[in-house]
């Protein structure tokens, strides 16, 4: 059970997101208030919870206060919700201390219920694992790799390494995609990625259909962050711009595959991440649909082993 205290001084927000998890088995709302000062007299009764879900606008005191005392006192998770079109509070709010970032809460809008338990869920995962970081699986794929990626996320054990992949595919489909293997597959948790999303044991990040991801190093862990710049070698997302940011901010950590799909991205990027001590795969001819990418990859020397379809779920789960 994930326990839930509510800081806000709208009854609307907060009779919103209530509603949002009134029916959720796991989460439990055990408290709320108007602000953080007037929260501290309703502890005594409640406990402290698992995670805060506080509006970034408070009354008696500024948010970003707030986060600091809870960061110097008593870390506890917190979610914030804010205006995420302004990206330079956005940022501001993860520097002071916030788990992560959601948007204001949304009357009847199943997208953002979706975002919400995504946020409080993620959270659980990331603290209560108790698996360390050692690799950061990236995986690339294009024609044929909707089927191989749910060949792959089938089979994982929990717990596995944090994995992050670009497929192309539509923007209106990725979303989708992700829901859909989540409620299949139990032993993961797959989320179309957004901004400063954070890798974690047991989590996958889809690269959205129309925007370009990359990882960046982030304290003693690492974050997605997403770029709107034009197509790369005809993609959008492209798998080398990916495997290019995990070459240069993941290195020796890395683990890569370059799958099934049509011309050559992903090839070069993955070249790098060997370059950078990392370990490279690509998809052998007999299990690829099209045997494109994974050719070139193997042409040019990028990838250390060529591999099955059947055998990667295994080798990921061996990390």
């Amino acid at each position: 059970m994930i326990k839930i205290f509510l800081i806000d001084a709208s009854i609307k927000n907060r009779t919103l997101i209530k509603q949002y998890l009134a029916f959720e088995k796991d989460i439990k709302v055990i408290g709320e208030a108007n602000d953080p000062i007037d929260a501290m007299k309703v502890f005594s009764a409640v406990g402290l919870p698992d995670v805060f879900l506080v509006s970034a606008h408070l009354e008696k005191i500024s948010i970003f206060d707030f986060l600091k005392k809870l960061k110097e006192q008593r870390p506890i998770p917190t979610i914030v919700y804010a205006d995420i079109a302004d990206k330079l509070m956005v940022q501001r709010l993860y520097d002071a201390g916030a788990t992560k970032v959601i948007p204001q809460p949304i009357e009847s809008d199943t997208n953002y219920r979706y975002a919400l338990l995504t946020a409080i869920r993620a959270i659980k995962i990331k603290t209560l694992n108790i698996k360390p970081i050692n690799k950061i699986i990236a995986i690339g794929s294009s024609t044929g790799g909707v089927q191989a990626l749910e060949e792959i996320i089938k089979r994982l054990k929990k717990n596995h390494a944090p994995i992050i992949i670009t497929q192309h595919m539509p923007s209106d489909f990725t979303g989708s995609f992700a829901k859909r293997l989540t409620s299949l597959y139990k032993n993961t948790y797959v989320k179309e990625a957004e901004d400063f999303d954070e890798l974690a044991v047991g989590r996958v990040l889809l690269a959205p259909g129309n925007k370009h991801m990359e990882v960046i190093k982030k304290g003693n862990g690492y974050q997605v962050i997403l770029k709107d710049y034009p197509k790369v070698n005809g993609h959008k997302p492209s798998i080398d711009v990916m495997f290019d940011s995990v070459a240069r901010e993941v290195g020796d950590k890395a683990v890569a595959f370059l799958l099934t799909g049509m011309g050559k991205d992903g090839a070069l990027g993955l070249k790098k991440i060997r370059e950078a001590g990392g370990i490279t795969y690509a998809q052998d001819e007999q299990s690829s649909i099209v045997y494109g990418m994974p050719k070139v990859a193997n042409e040019i020397g990028a990838a250390r082993y060529v591999v099955p379809l059947k055998d990667i779920a295994n080798i990921i789960n061996a990390y």
